[in-house]
């Protein structure tokens, strides 16, 4: 069968992915559970909460009469954890006008509904995209030290709403949150960091003779790669405490940050696209000069989408393991709109090789279309929609509350890409 399998190009999102914490986010373990926990919850608003903005910097307000929400009386399933609830009084986990439903969400992937409706969202939607959401758009001038202070305060209007609708749940319902924070221990009782999902899925392709790359990908400093590198290494050398084999094959995939090809940087602006490899230091400017006269002060800066593209498909080859960052400036000067997220070339063409990004922020629900990333036609450079047309294929959206629970779970979304690309007839025998 694996004779009939593409090779495959993994990119996994760090945090929220594979680790449980942000530096990027300044979040915790504790605080992704939370939001994880909100994502999971669905439920319909019953009207968009209005909202008066007179002009950039003023204080929003709610429409008077609807500061508590009234009594909720259907039924809540979180998850796998089915429980019925009654809301009775004013604190009420929601903020005003959201009304929970009885509807299961088993699995994100099985479960089918209109994510382009209006009124049926998850908890964690309704507060980051119609309570508190970013503005999609600011005046023409506007400084980015406005911009920024007008984030961060709906930033702490997210974490309160969070905080309450958090303490609610401890109290109510502990034990899927104990759930969660159990199925992060080993038997020891040791808290894992890498995701034990990961390791799974990386001894699984070993077990079948699988050609793979994992390409890692992240907003994050290199903080966040150096932490990750560590447990990923002593993985791929056998000395991992948890996951101990004898797999050889796996040493050629132990990341080299003395090998300047093994790492890098992405930057982008409206007019190019460059990945620059041998630094991790990243200028935040979105209008930072790279200079072709100034290049010899750099390893190596591939220019252009096409470019990148044959680079990364040439690098990954041998099986390399890569660690990139991608350009959180432009994402977020952008209104965090997938076009200007972390930019995945893929070739629609291409059958002997399938290329799949995990990411815990693929696409965010809500009417402000907004998403971490740019899945781009390589040879056309055009920005591929819809991108739900591709999820399950080349794009994989990650929630954290199953990829903690199921150890298969990282494995059977990899079969899943592989199923729909066979399909369409991408897959070719090398026999």
């Amino acid at each position: 069968l694996s004779s009939t399998l593409p090779r495959l190009i993994l990119h996994f999102d760090v945090n929220k992915t594979l680790i449980l914490s942000d530096s990027a986010g300044s979040r915790t373990t504790e605080d992704i559970l939370k939001q994880s926990l909100q994502q999971s919850i669905y439920g319909t608003m019953k009207e968009h909460p209005s909202e008066v903005r007179s002009t950039f910097g003023t204080e929003t307000k709610k429409s008077e009469g609807k500061i508590h929400s009234p009594p909720l009386e259907e039924h809540l399933l979180v998850n796998n954890w089915i429980e019925n609830i009654q809301h009775h009084n004013e604190n009420d986990v929601a903020e005003p006008l959201f009304d929970y439903t009885h509807h299961k969400y088993n699995h994100h992937k099985d479960f089918e509904h209109d994510t382009s409706h209006p009124h049926y969202m998850s908890l964690d939607t309704y507060i980051h995209e119609y309570l508190f959401p970013y503005r999609a758009e600011y005046p023409e001038g506007t400084s980015k030290a406005l911009i920024l202070e007008d984030r961060q305060k709906q930033k702490r209007e997210r974490k309160r709403v969070t905080e309450k609708f958090a303490q609610y749940y401890y109290t109510h319902h502990r034990h899927a949150y104990d759930k969660l924070t159990e199925a992060l221990k080993y038997e020891n009782d040791k808290s894992c960091f890498i995701l034990p999902a990961f390791f799974r899925l990386m001894l699984w392709l070993e077990e079948n003779n699988r050609l793979y790359s994992i390409v890692f990908r992240t907003f994050g400093d290199m903080h966040d790669i150096e932490a990750i590198t560590t447990e990923f290494n002593q993985f791929c050398r056998g000395e991992h405490p948890q996951f101990p084999h004898n797999v050889e094959s796996l040493r050629t995939k132990i990341i080299d940050m003395d090998d300047k090809d093994s790492f890098g940087f992405f930057h982008r602006n409206d007019e190019r696209t460059l990945l620059v490899l041998g630094e991790y230091n990243q200028p935040k400017r979105i209008d930072a000069e790279f200079r072709t006269q100034d290049e010899h002060k750099l390893h190596k800066v591939i220019r252009g989408e096409q470019s990148i593209y044959d680079y990364l498909m040439q690098a990954t080859r041998s099986g390399k393991t890569l660690a990139l960052r991608d350009f959180y400036s432009y994402w977020s000067w952008k209104g965090e709109k997938p076009l200007a997220g972390k930019v995945f070339l893929i070739d629609l063409e291409e059958s002997t090789t399938l290329q799949i990004f995990f990411d815990d922020n693929v696409s965010i629900e809500g009417p402000q279309g907004r998403g971490i990333v740019d899945l781009r036609d390589a040879k056309t450079h055009k920005h591929l929609e819809p991108q739900s047309h591709y999820m399950g294929l080349y794009l994989q959206d990650v929630l954290p509350i199953y990829s903690i629970t199921n150890p298969s779970y990282f494995i059977e979304a990899v079969v899943e890409s592989e199923k729909r690309f066979l399909e369409e007839g991408k897959g070719e025998s090398k026999s």
